[in-house]
């Protein structure tokens, strides 16, 4: 194989022609749609291929696979920071939802991509607040939604970067009242991944520990039934054991909490 020559997947999900990377130019066999070079030049952030397609052909800004991924998506989504900026730069839409009801921020906080998220929440048209919509996509994905925020996502995972995230999305305004499907706000959703930084991070700006979801369960309740199992299984806070360090965790929760 030519040397720098490269086979971008996954193409063939799309249902076209296979693309290749030589030397950061995106190219496609003449049996290809002019989508696929596009969206596989987005999955592999170069800039200068996607603009250069988008500026032929502005149209190409609102293209979608057929899963829904428009150009943004798919950059946010690789964390393709740079490209990310140049899409929104050019009037992108950043709330745009995929058909799993999933947005450029969603994605990024997803998977974890801090300088995409600090692109999108630079710029003034992103919906901090948005909730994963409903999805609709054809029924053999069983695609389901709990709704979530971003501030929902960020706060679920106990990771440096979610933290950082975490407090850039409050810095930008995200609310701490938002609800997911069941109810659950951001604190909610922090108690249940055992997460302590998160939630003294919510409580400190503002989340309320009392407030109920649809099950009329409180983050207070959740954290207090979280110890009251650790209790009832007879789990020992072993630093040396996964047992033990999730245990510490659901204490540091209490502790945040008041209970």
């Amino acid at each position: 194989m030519q040397r720098g020559l490269r086979l971008l997947r996954p193409l063939g999900s799309l249902g076209l022609a296979s693309a290749v990377c030589v030397g950061g130019v995106v190219r496609c066999n003449e049996r290809a749609a002019p989508e696929a070079a596009l969206f596989a030049a987005c999955r592999e952030g170069h800039v200068q291929a996607v603009r250069k397609a988008i500026v032929e052909d502005e149209a190409m800004l609102h293209a979608t696979t057929k899963f829904g991924h428009t150009p943004l998506v798919l950059a946010a989504w690789k964390g393709h920071a740079a490209l990310v900026r140049w899409l929104l730069e050019y009037g992108a839409d950043p709330n745009r939802e995929d058909s799993f009801g999933v947005t450029a921020l969603h994605k990024a906080v997803a998977f974890r991509h801090v300088e995409v998220l600090e692109a999108l929440l630079a710029c003034e048209r992103t919906d901090v607040n948005a909730r994963v919509g409903v999805p609709s996509a054809p029924p053999e994905f069983e695609a389901q939604s709990n709704r979530d925020s971003a501030l929902h996502l960020a706060a679920r995972t106990a990771d440096k970067s979610s933290a950082q995230m975490l407090r850039m999305l409050l810095r930008a305004g995200a609310s701490t009242r938002v609800r997911d499907k069941r109810g659950d706000t951001p604190l909610h959703a922090a108690v249940r991944g055992g997460n302590a930084g998160s939630s003294k991070r919510l409580l400190n700006a503002g989340a309320d520990g009392d407030e109920k979801n649809d099950a009329l369960e409180t983050p207070r309740s959740l954290a207090r039934k979280a110890r009251e199992r650790l209790v009832a299984y007879g789990v020992l806070t072993n630093p040396t054991s996964k047992e033990g360090v999730a245990a510490r965790e659901v204490h540091r929760v209490c502790k945040a909490l008041g209970v």
